[in-house]
């Protein structure tokens, strides 16, 4: 038996899991990502919130980012536009990813 839910249901499934910290505009994005996925593909997807977790994270910043993976950044003597796009097009050739407009980064981890 399956339930079909609404993107706020779904939203709101993310959104209670006590080990994730989605803000509620990424919480609202990964639902819509994966409903534009089932569209595309025309298979539905089962409603894994800890498989989500586990695939994607939020980043306040470009910077967290260029932390998070210091081993692939060089962030010596460069200001906050130039990491922007640096971690950018590093996160373009490496995964899939989606800046909020909260100016928080989401992305699927690689």
């Amino acid at each position: 038996m399956k339930r079909t839910l609404s993107t706020s249901e779904a939203a709101d499934i993310l959104l209670r899991d006590e080990y994730a910290s989605w803000s509620v505009e990424a919480a609202s994005k990964l639902v819509e990502y994966y409903e534009e996925q089932e569209q595309e593909t025309g298979e539905e997807i089962e409603m894994d919130a800890v498989a989500i977790r586990c695939d994607w994270d939020e980043y306040s910043t470009a910077k967290d980012i260029a932390e998070a993976y210091s081993h692939d950044f060089d962030l010596e003597g460069k200001d906050e536009e130039e990491i922007i796009k640096e971690v950018e097009a590093y996160l373009d050739d490496n995964t899939t990813w989606f800046r909020l407009d909260n100016g928080h980064y989401l992305i699927c981890e690689f």
